[in-house]
């Protein structure tokens, strides 16, 4: 089962609703993050992130974005987004795998790809990844006599069982909520305990989650992923 997240479809609705009365302020969109254009392939470093207050000043560390712990989140502060098509973004995890929020005092124009995919199943010892603000993924069992782990997470799935989100299956329960406060991604999926074939198959990691608010036109035409890996 894949965990998905999708906070940007939401604010995209809000955001063009707000566009019929006027522009719309967004509170710390100061554009000290500067202006980010993607016109190749970019990963986009979180762990770079300046630890300080959400709506603090980035003047002096454009393009890093900060890295707020009583929210959990890093902030990046744009004047403009541009991904160009054929461009994908994706991330490398802040250590604390906080989700992504843009605050762009200009305009959002996504025509690329911005994923935030979690990792497939991966052999123990180790944990897939998840994306920004999603969830590990359980560990493989390393022997017969040992059970695999649990997906991390509210929603982690248990040994052999996909983690969760806002769908409904029997089990892991659902979890979240329509508003997208707390920002935050998909669970991971259980470890599975194999015994007649390898046996160290980890769960695959949830999908992880990105705010986006813009004080103009946010307009995406390419494509914003959040799946869980399988």
């Amino acid at each position: 089962m894949r965990s998905k997240f999708f906070p940007s479809a939401a604010l995209l609705t809000a955001a063009l609703l707000c566009r019929a009365v006027g522009d719309i302020v967004v509170p710390g969109a100061n554009g000290t993050d500067g202006v980010l254009v993607v016109s190749t392939d970019t990963v986009i470093d979180l762990s770079k992130a300046v630890t300080a207050a959400w709506n603090s000043d980035n003047s002096a560390n454009v393009g890093k974005g900060v890295y707020d712990a009583s929210k959990w989140a890093v902030v990046f502060k744009y004047s403009d987004v541009n991904i160009l098509s054929n461009a994908t973004v994706t991330f490398k995890n802040h250590p604390s795998r906080a989700p992504v929020v843009w605050l762009v005092s200009g305009n959002v124009k996504i025509h690329g790809q911005v994923i935030l995919d979690g990792e497939k199943l991966q052999k123990a010892p180790r944990h897939a990844e998840p994306g920004p603000g999603g969830f590990r993924g359980g560990q493989g069992n390393y022997g017969a006599q040992l059970n695999a782990g649990s997906g991390f997470g509210v929603g982690g799935g248990l040994s052999g069982q996909g983690g969760n989100y806002g769908s409904i299956p029997a089990t892991p329960p659902a979890y979240g909520n329509p508003s997208i406060l707390q920002l935050i991604g998909g669970a991971g999926g259980g470890g599975h305990r194999l015994y007649n074939r390898e046996k160290m198959i980890g769960g695959g990691a949830g999908g992880g989650a990105i705010l986006i608010a813009a004080t103009q036109t946010i307009q995406i035409d390419g494509r914003i992923s959040a799946n869980g890996g399988q």
